[in-house]
């Protein structure tokens, strides 16, 4: 192979380099080959190993139902982020029989009614489209704890103290 600018010496051979070899491919460049895999899924590197809470279905589960719904918010903070509509949504979702499903029938019902009532206000008015407001984690805790949690526990635990104190008591006597 002769070049005008370098002609060969005579005697001499002239070596050629040998091609470079393929490049590897970049990452993030399709190759024909990945258009028929699924697009991938992000890797979740902290999965909870903490157990759901067991379905509400009965007042007399209020209890332990807080219990288990207070730990699993607490190790996927995360996902909730602290974003009390979403707390109030998950806990909702547990509320699907008997006594909780009306609760969760009546709430959400409210709330559709309030927003209802604020967008027919606003549409005269011409104002944007209002927020729905499903109030905080903590006043729906009341809430549930006015319609769920056993009123006469208080009562009943000091009745059987005061009984445990006078048995105590006449011990000594």
């Amino acid at each position: 192979m002769e070049t005008d600018e370098n002609p060969p010496r005579e005697g001499k051979l002239q070596t050629v380099p040998p091609p470079p070899p393929d490049a590897p491919p970049t990452p993030g460049a399709e190759s024909e080959s990945d258009d028929d895999l699924p697009p991938a899924q992000p890797v979740r590197k902290d999965k909870s190993h903490v157990k759901r809470p067991d379905d509400f279905t009965d007042t007399k589960q209020w209890d332990k139902f807080q219990r288990q719904l207070f730990v699993y918010v607490v190790d996927n903070r995360k996902d909730f982020n602290q974003k009390d509509e979403k707390i109030i949504h998950f806990q909702l979702s547990f509320m699907m029989v008997g006594l909780p499903e009306k609760f969760t029938a009546n709430f959400v019902d409210s709330i559709i009614d309030t927003y209802k009532k604020q967008k027919r206000y606003r549409e005269g008015y011409m104002i944007i489209e209002p927020k729905i407001d499903w109030g905080t984690a903590y006043d729906f805790k009341e809430r549930c704890n006015k319609a769920f949690r056993d009123q006469s526990k208080k009562v009943n635990t000091e009745n059987h103290l005061c009984l445990w104190t006078n048995i105590y008591a006449q011990t000594f006597i």
